[in-house]
Parts: structure tokens; C-alpha cells; sequence
């Protein structure tokens, strides 16, 4: 499916791959028979997250993230987005409450094919580009159950680079986000502080199915 050819269609527009449906009701509840749709940002939307959507630790600076975090982790629900985001975490001894990983970087595999043990682990497909229906119904039934003692794992068969917005925009205050800037660094997001924006940002995706 060609979804840089769908971005730009209206809502009702046929195409050879998929159906444009209109866009995003982020609280109307989930069904089995919607699992296969997915969501698609609006171009200026992605404009906006391809610059760091928090506080980006490069250089130096990233030396001491992990310790900064270790101090957060009493409080904190903390998540990371990313096979190199999850890997640093881990080698530095710190256990993400959430973890999003789909076993690449830069296209390349990454050597992070499997959850590490103790994590509750979920499947979704979750094509690039996108947010598929599957992924944001699985990040909203964690993000009602999430603390800071459970652990849950998202092994996506695809791409999770987007995943970071939905658990920005639904997960509960308390929550530091992680997810990487390619070639800078590591981008922290924290509790509120772009909760508002990630939320209206889902609200504007375009909705597409497969025929």
C-alpha cells in the first residue's frame, strides 16, 4: 500500500490500494472488525514531528540521561520508542515500563528481536508511516493498566517510528517518553508538557482501509 500517495486525498477517495475514510475519533471505542485500518498524518503534521517533539539530549548532554532517568524512575512511568532508544536504556540497566521495538534501525536489522523476560509482551502490524487501528487499541488498553511496577513490551511487525505520539497523547501524567532523533540523539518528553499538541495531532489523522 502507497500511503505517501494517500496522504494528500480527501476523506471518500478511492484509490487501487486503499479507501480514505475521514479522520481519527481518538476516544470512540475500538471493535475487532475495525482492527486493519490504519492513521495517516497530515503533511504538516509530520513536519512538525520530524523536529524534536521535547527536549533533545545529544553530545555530552546524553551522557547523563541515564542518570537523570534513574532519579525519575521512582516516580515515573517511563517508555521508550525504538530499538536503539530501548537498547541504550537497557545496557545503562534501565527497564523501560513501556518498550515499542520493531527488531530494525535504519532498515537494518538492529539484534533487538526479542522482550527481554519479565515483560508482557503484544504483536501488532503496523505499517510504516502509520498508526494502525491494532496499535493504538493495544496502546490504550496499556495505558489504563500501566505503573510503574508492570512492564509491557509492543513487538511491531513493521514500523514503530509514530508510536511515540499516541503514548504521549494517552498515558497518564506521570509518564517520560523516549524515542530517538535520527543521527542526533535521544528525545525526552514529559508528562504534560506535549500532551495537548500529540492529541490534536492524532485527531487530524486521516483514516484509510485496505480494500
Amino acid at each position: 500500500m502507497n500511503f505517501n500517495a494517500v496522504r494528500n486525498r480527501q476523506p471518500g477517495v478511492d484509490d487501487a490500494h486503499c479507501v480514505f475514510l475521514g479522520t481519527l475519533h481518538l476516544y470512540k471505542p475500538w471493535r475487532r472488525e475495525l482492527m486493519g485500518f490504519v492513521y495517516v498524518p497530515l503533511p504538516q503534521d509530520l513536519e512538525i514531528m520530524r523536529k524534536p517533539f521535547g527536549e533533545l539530549y545529544e553530545g555530552s548532554k546524553l551522557e547523563g540521561l541515564p542518570n537523570l532517568l534513574r532519579r525519575m524512575a521512582g516516580e515515573a512511568v517511563i517508555c521508550s520508542v525504538g530499538d536503539v532508544v530501548t537498547s541504550y536504556l537497557l545496557k545503562n540497566g534501565l527497564l523501560p515500563n513501556l518498550a515499542a521495538t520493531d527488531g530494525k534501525t535504519l532498515r537494518k536489522d538492529s539484534g533487538l528481536s526479542k522482550a527481554e523476560s519479565g515483560y508482557v509482551v503484544f504483536e501488532v502490524h503496523n505499517p510504516p508511516g502509520t498508526i494502525s487501528d491494532e496499535s493504538l487499541s493495544v496502546i490504550k488498553e496499556i495505558s489504563q493498566k500501566v505503573n510503574r511496577s508492570c512492564r509491557f513490551w509492543i513487538m511491531v511487525d513493521g514500523e514503530e517510528d509514530l508510536l511515540a505520539l499516541p503514548i504521549i497523547a494517552l498515558f497518564p501524567s506521570s509518564t517520560v517518553t523516549l524515542y530517538g532523533q535520527p543521527n542526533r540523539g535521544v528525545v525526552l518528553v514529559t508528562g504534560n508538557a506535549k500532551k495537548e499538541e500529540a492529541l490534536k495531532i492524532l485527531e487530524r489523522m486521516q483514516v484509510a482501509r485496505r480494500d
